[in-house]
């Protein structure tokens, strides 16, 4: 049985049944997040034969308690379960009364209501250990916050302050035998802080039960928990300690009794369980090796001392740690078989991790060491974590000699620093590299193990006790600091350390897990009664409180649904409400990323009514759930769901589409991990400067060496693989090609590290929405190489190109419609992105109030993300006015920057082009090609093409939105080139969507040295994405689409222009060579968004066919694709066409996925020695969809 099957079963519905409990205050209002939990009173069978627990052998079983949270309405219901006998319903809410009520099965309707408390002595005794843990003064120590972090270490967890038991006012002399006896556990608090506590500690306790009005106030439960279920199953007595277990494949959790060296084999959806006693040798003693520390406690059964759990990857053995014992114990849930596995060195097995190489590795906590044990050859290796100094170095070869040696009755004085314990805790395997990290408890450090040289390097900590660690898909250590109360995250890569505050105040947490797959940080408490989640991307906490006072929850286990299962496992037990440790299952009820939540909070209550009734007509929920992210997307934005979305935020409509679309990206991405490349190390890039769209800081995307492509050998090109991209529709993020991996970015958010030679993946990033602008790879100062790029919400990120590990991410949305289409520029550790804006489509609907967003170039630092400057290219808009619809007119608004900024590093400044104002007023340095200081963001010069255009879709489609004398649209949407003459002098070549290509003069203002006109250009047409320069020549590429207007003539083509006078050196214009219907154009925009997909993706005669993409010159050859999916490839000498690749057909990809090629857009090739990468499709505009990369190479080169 899976994982996720058990989660699904776990409470056995019965859905023509249901409990509903309504609860209200004492005025009958409702009152929300109430704890209601049901317990079934029924016949579970529990044998107690075997000193009280049950014997090896027999089957028990566990009736399951379940505690729901009440909604705003005060409305909780419960679905039925199997067991049978009578319900109590035990209500619990912060600050009122309990109250329980009865029923004889679940088909009731009950209403409780609570009774506020009002007593200051009731209300601080309901309170959890935090808050009366907060409130204990140190104030008496020489140093308090030494003494209370003392405290905490060493004592808290056991001294729970919620236990009256626990905060009695006692004697000097009582506290000295209390700290003996806590010593002789395990306790090694230092000499001094010994001696000081028990006369200081009388008065603070006495302090503290006086001021109980004072406790701080409870922290309050959150309406997330309206969705939860908490699921309860009691184990064992109080004497029993159920501390480590493991959720195994076969759907069954494993759980060990400490203190009575059981397992407990535990099936969720049944309830059933059978116990293992873990075998000892005969005559053995009490406490093992360590001696009978537990002497004192009323009942033990523990001569190995059951800690934590391991499976074995190969066949689901299951390995755990004996901590009384010099040995590993190995446990065959098939057979119930075990095996010892004795060792001849270490002390205090500890925590216990399986590697992919079915090697476990387990920490040696009083030796301080790490042992691994290879499962192929049976033998044990040891890794000496490095002392703090000699004194340590020495208490340790003493510590081992006496353990060895049976001398277990005293151990040396202890500093504040407790030297000679370091104390190896928590440990886990990076999934990135197999590395191996611990966390040392006394030691304040982490220790990270290298198991191919054996290597140990040791991190200090800025914070204390690192208890346990775990590691998150990226590789980066997430490590619980239990004394100072807070989460810390380890990067490797920057080797820094980030802090995270808990969500509630002095808890002390004992241990975590990461949920890999979902991005979450679960974190044990074990003074707040709760276990909190911590989504990794949005830096959100989530807690979930128990329905015991008292609870302490030791480990956490994650199952395949994201739900997660933990343990009540106090110290000792009996001090938990009534008494009886549990095993816990946690469901959260709601996706754990925090948009994703809010999105189906938003659909239930903004769309669901409408797309749940048939007669809408409209997909229901399951078949919205298929849908693409983009199609969501596009719908609420754009397209046929525009008007009902119109009252939600752009951050709203977002939530909605990410929560629909989060299982189809599951299933969507389902083929990454077959095509992943065989482990090989990590990846060692080295970025040059033509890696980004322009191939040159200066954007001529002319590649000068290393292509060996050439006039002679074009023919030789052959389909070496392919790779479809399952969900997309554009193939719009040019990759980037370096020392044989292909960098690609994706319209379904992913970015891939692909290999060139066979297209298997190193590793795959997933950003948060499409990944809209071009890949730039680039090495920042601290030596790591680094892509840059940006999604369709404006967001940029800076990912490790080695690794995919992301670095940082920075919105850089200045407004609801931002988007980022162009590749980023790097300069110097900064990056300069170019901001456009979406409204143009936008103003199609007569009801928009058109416009208020406009473009610019933002600088920030690439190291980590900080805002430098900012450039916008019109002031803030106002109303202006009414249109004929009656709706306002905001302005001035528009002159979007497109595309990729040019460096000009020898005077300081980028090139920038910019598009049409959307609305009036005008501005300067609309269609402007645009000279800004590098340093400021200050305008040095501003050369403008055309002023007064004016114009949005509105024009387009004859909507009210569309301003008087409209311009035609002719703004710079390509990438501005720097390049140099025969001479030596420094020129700008800019092309405009005019047909214009324009010469500038940098050391004059932009001053025009020569302009040449190529076609009449229209909206989408001219020279639309850039120019290709080298040498003395200029390429050029013309889209001019097929327009209805008068005297409009297309000529859609590829031109060579002389870089010296503009001179037409040849010409190769483009025919559409097909019949086409002219009432067969495909819709644009707006209307095509609203009136859905085409009957025909992939008509074979293409409406488009004009060369929108920017072309590329490398090794004698222009590349320039075409938007009837034409790839061609001409001498650059003569413009003789030397070969056309076809791409506007099926493609069987070699990930498995059917995939298609369509336009060719925005570029549409990369060149690498040998290899052609042509990636086809790009169905905005009416143009052909597709969803392929294809890798090409000369036929000597595989």
């Amino acid at each position: 049985m899976s994982r996720r099957i058990i989660a699904n079963q776990l409470l056995l519905p019965l859905p023509q049944f249901a409990a509903t409990i309504t609860v209200t205050d004492e005025g009958g209002e409702p009152l929300a997040t109430a704890m209601v939990t049901r317990i079934v009173v029924g016949e579970a069978f529990v044998d107690t034969s075997d000193n009280g627990y049950p014997r090896p052998g027999v089957i028990n079983t566990a009736i399951p308690q379940h505690s729901r949270f009440t909604d705003e309405q005060g409305v909780v219901e419960f679905n039925a379960v199997t067991a049978t006998g009578e319900r109590r319903f035990r209500v619990r809410k912060q600050g009122y009364a309990d109250a329980t009520v009865s029923a004889a099965d679940d088909s009731v309707e009950l209403t409780v209501e609570l009774r506020a408390l009002t007593d200051a002595r009731e209300i601080a005794d309901s309170k959890p250990a935090n808050l009366w843990l907060s409130e204990l003064d140190f104030s008496w120590a020489d140093d308090p916050r030494l003494y209370r972090e003392h405290f905490l270490r060493h004592c808290g967890f056991c001294h729970q302050q919620a236990s009256v038991f626990m905060r009695l006012s006692r004697t000097e002399k009582q506290w000295v035998e209390i700290i003996d006896r806590m010593q002789m556990y395990g306790a090694m608090a230092s000499e001094d802080f010994v001696d000081d506590l028990p006369e200081g500690i009388v008065a603070a306790f006495e302090d503290l039960l006086e001021r109980h009005a004072e406790l701080p106030e409870f922290e309050p439960w959150e309406p997330h928990l309206s969705n939860a279920t908490i699921t309860e199953w009691p184990l064992g007595d109080g004497f029993s300690q159920m501390h480590d277990f493991i959720l195994h494949p076969n759907g069954k959790v494993y759980v060990g009794d400490n203190l009575m060296d059981r397992i407990y084999a535990f099936d969720p959806a049944t309830g059933e369980y059978e116990v293992f006693k873990v075998p000892h040798d005969e005559g053995a003693e009490h406490g093992g090796i360590l001696g009978n520390r537990m002497g004192t406690y009323p009942k033990t059964d523990n001569y190995m001392g059951v800690h934590s759990f391991a499976i074995a990857p190969s066949d689901g053995h299951i390995f755990l740690t004996p901590s009384m014992q010099q040995e590993l114990v190995e446990f065959n849930p098939d057979t119930g078989e075990f095996i010892r596995h004795r060792m001849d060195d270490g002390f205090y097995p500890h925590t216990i991790r399986t590697d992919d190489q079915d090697r476990v590795w387990f920490t040696l906590a009083l030796s301080s060491q790490v042992a691994m044990f290879d499962r192929e050859t049976s033998e044990f290796t040891y890794y000496d974590i490095p002392s703090r100094g000699a004194y340590e170095w020495a208490a340790l070869k003493i510590i081992k000699f006496r353990l060895g040696h049976g001398y277990v009755g005293s151990r040396p004085d202890l500093d504040w620093e407790t030297s000679g314990f370091p104390m190896p805790y928590g440990i886990d395997v990076s999934p990135v590299d197999g590395r191996v990290w611990v966390a040392r408890l006394y030691a304040d450090d982490i220790a990270v193990i290298d198991p191919e040289s054996g290597d140990v390097t040791v991190i200090e900590t800025p914070f204390n006790a690192p208890r346990r660690l775990r590691i998150d898909a990226d590789g980066k250590v997430w490590i619980v600091a239990f004394s100072d109360g807070q989460l810390a995250m380890y990067d490797p890569d920057a080797d820094d350390f980030s802090m995270y505050d808990l969500p509630v105040v002095s808890e002390t947490p004992y241990a975590l897990n990461v949920d890999r797959e979902r991005g979450v940080v679960w974190v044990n408490g074990n003074q707040s009664d709760t276990v909190m989640s911590f989504h990794i991307e949005t830096e959100t906490w989530r807690t979930y409180p128990m329905s015991r006072q008292r609870t302490f929850t030791r480990d956490i286990e994650i199952a395949e649904d994201g739900s997660v299962f933990t343990s009540n496992s106090h110290f000792p037990s009996w001090m938990i409400e009534d008494g009886q440790p549990t095993l816990i299952h946690i469901d959260p009820g709601m996706p754990a990323d925090p948009i994703e939540a809010q999105g189906a909070t938003l659909y239930a209550q903004h769309c669901d009514a409408c797309q749940s009734l048939p007669d809408m007509k409209a997909p229901e929920l399951a078949t919205l759930k298929k849908m693409p992210y983009t199609r969501i997307a596009y719908s609420l934005e754009f397209g046929m769901m525009m008007q009902q979305s119109a009252h939600l935020t752009s951050d709203e409509r977002y939530a909605i589409s990410k929560y629909l679309s989060s299982a189809n990206t599951e299933a969507r991405d389902e083929w990454i991990a077959d095509q992943a490349c065989e482990a090989n190390g990590a990846l060692a890039v080295r970025a040059g400067d033509e890696d980004n769209w322009g191939f040159g800081s200066g954007n001529r995307r002319a590649v000068d060496s290393g292509v060996a492509i050439s006039p002679e050998n074009v023919g030789e090109l052959e389909l070496k693989w392919s790779l479809a991209i399952p969900g997309v529709t554009e193939m719009r993020s040019q990759p980037v090609a370096a020392d044989g991996v292909l960098f690609l970015g994706t319209a379904n958010g992913n970015v891939f590290a692909i290999d060139q030679e066979s297209g298997c993946i190193h590793w795959r990033y997933s950003a948060n929405s499409a990944v809209r602008s071009s890949l730039n790879l680039d090495t920042t100062s601290d030596g790591k190489p680094t892509l840059f790029f940006a999604d369709d919400r404006g967001t940029v990120y800076a990912v490790n190109a080695n690794n995919g590990r992301l670095r940082w991410s920075s919105s850089q949305r200045w407004f609801p419609v931002t988007v980022i289409s162009g590749s980023l520029a790097f300069h110097d550790d900064v990056l300069y992105v170019p901001i456009s804006t979406f409204e143009t489509a936008l103003a199609g609907v007569d009801a928009y109030p058109c416009c208020r967003s406009h473009g610019g170039v933002a600088a920030v630092n690439a190291i980590d993300g900080s805002p430098l400057w900012k450039y916008e290219t019109t002031p803030h808009a106002s109303k202006v006015g009414t249109t004929s619809a009656g709706t306002d007119i905001w302005g001035p608004s528009g002159a979007a920057v497109w595309t990729t900024p040019a460096i000009d590093a020898d005077r300081g400044r980028i090139y920038i082009g910019t598009a049409q104002n959307m609305s009036a007023p005008a501005t300067h340095n609309s269609d402007a090609v645009i000279a800004l200081d590098m340093a400021t963001g200050e305008e040095v010069w501003v050369f403008q093409a055309l002023a007064g255009d004016i114009w949005n879709v509105a024009c387009h489609l004859g909507r009210a939105n569309c301003p008087e004398n409209a311009g035609p649209d002719f703004d710079f949407g390509g990438g501005i080139t720097l390049t140099r003459d025969a001479t030596g002098n420094d020129m700008i070549v800019a092309g405009q969507k005019s047909g214009h290509v324009y010469v500038l003069d940098p050391d004059r203002s932009g001053a025009v040295i020569w302009e040449q006109r190529l076609s009449q250009g229209t909206s989408n047409g001219g020279v639309h994405w850039g120019v290709a320069t080298a040498g003395d020549t200029v390429w050029a590429t013309v889209a001019d689409p097929p327009r209805q207007r008068e005297g409009y003539v297309p000529k859609p083509g590829i031109h060579a222009l002389d870089l010296a006078d503009g001179s037409i050196r040849w010409s190769r214009l483009v025919e559409r060579g097909c019949e086409i219907n002219p009432a067969a154009a495909p819709r644009v925009g707006l209307v095509a968004m609203q009136e859905g997909e085409p009957a025909d993706l992939w008509p074979q005669c293409s409406f488009y066919y004009g060369h929108s993409a920017a072309p590329l010159y490398a090794n004698g050859v222009v590349y320039a694709g075409a938007l009837d999916g034409k790839l061609r490839l001409l001498d650059a000498g003569t413009g003789e066409i030397l070969r056309v690749i076809e791409t506007n057909r099926a493609f069987q990809g070699d990930n498995g996925i059917e995939g298609h090629g369509g336009a060719i857009d925005l570029s549409g090739v990369v060149v690498d020695g040998n290899r052609l990468f042509v990636y086809s499709g790009y169905g905005m505009f009416g143009q052909m969809p597709g969803n392929v990369l294809l890798a090409f190479a000369t036929a000597q080169q595989n």
